[in-house]
């Protein structure tokens, strides 16, 4: 979009600027170049001069300022002879066109000026990856670009795909099963192991092939019914005529750990949040019968979104 039709709209109300349509009823459109030109032939009050100054020919110039006056249907300068100067609607021509190129040569400035650049980015997560995975891009982010401004919202993954679908968020990071949409790009795609978990002294843990009948009436904690591996999960059991029962249903598996550690029980997690416990022999691995799931860890943006310099940063991170 040319930047005039912006900065012109305030200006149109008067009528030196009224707009004066083609016999195909499509108007012109000026160009900034024109109101440069126009700027130097008034301030050289000289066509030739300026064309020498702006690097034209002097034809060029004439046309300019020619094309000019048929789209405000006015007359710029009298050209008497040798001599040019403004006529009394091209001095109020030239109060407008210096003012907006004023503002052009400041925004461009600013736009440039990396001082005053706000380098934000907005991202969508869901607990499990926030602390499990993110954190860790954080601080390298951080360490890489400390003057970035980042704001993180943590929810399920049905909300942060309207957010981002509304422009609310710049990148979502997911976990869920693969989701696929005409209108997003999709930046990463991981698959990833969601397991039943459990103390490392429970009886459980020595066992193979444990019924899932089994594994469902311990004492269970779990991430909210609804989302993610949950869904799923209560999918599967409701195909075979089973339901889940939880003691504690709460999105932040972190309490859900501590709890197992603690006081024993089952839980249903994402591999990567219980690896390191796992490795220092406090949790255990629930070997269920015939049971297996992954999830997708995805990234995803909108397709029509631009992609920032903040955006590119994190997406070569998060790979």
């Amino acid at each position: 979009m040319n930047v005039l039709c912006i900065l012109w709209q305030g200006f149109r109300k008067y009528s030196v600027f009224k707009r004066i349509e083609s016999k195909k009823g499509q108007g012109k459109s000026m160009e900034i170049r024109q109101l440069v030109t126009f700027e130097r032939v008034a301030e050289c009050l000289s066509f030739s001069r300026a064309a020498e100054q702006l690097g034209y020919s002097q034809s060029t110039v004439t046309i300019q300022i020619k094309q000019l006056e048929e789209e405000y249907h006015t007359q710029l300068f009298d050209r008497i002879g040798r001599h040019v100067r403004l006529t009394s609607e091209g001095e109020r021509f030239l109060a407008f066109a210096n003012d907006i190129l004023n503002r052009i040569y400041e925004m461009r400035s600013d736009m440039g000026n990396e001082n005053f650049k706000k380098h934000q980015l907005r991202l969508g997560v869901i607990d499990s990856l926030m602390e499990y995975h993110l954190s860790d891009v954080l601080l390298r982010l951080y360490e890489q670009h400390p003057n970035y401004q980042i704001t993180i919202k943590s929810a399920p993954p049905s909300e942060l795909v309207q957010e981002m679908t509304h422009n609310e968020l710049d990148i979502i990071y997911l976990l869920d099963q693969p989701i696929y949409d005409k209108n997003w790009i999709k930046a990463l795609e991981a698959k990833e192991s969601i397991v039943f978990v459990t103390s490392a002294a429970s009886p459980l843990a020595r066992r193979e092939n444990v019924s899932m009948e089994e594994v469902i009436h311990q004492p269970f904690f779990s991430t909210e019914a609804g989302e993610n591996y949950r869904k799923a999960l209560d999918q599967y059991l409701a195909a075979r005529g089973m339901a889940l029962s939880c003691f504690l249903e709460i999105q932040d598996p972190a309490i859900i750990i501590r709890m197992l550690k603690e006081h024993g029980g089952v839980s249903f997690l994402p591999y990567f949040c219980v690896v390191d416990q796992v490795t220092a022999g406090q949790l255990a691995i629930v070997q269920v019968e015939d049971f297996h799931m992954h999830m997708q860890r995805q990234c995803i943006y909108h397709r029509d979104k631009w992609v920032t310099e903040e955006m590119r940063a994190f997406l070569k991170l998060i790979h």
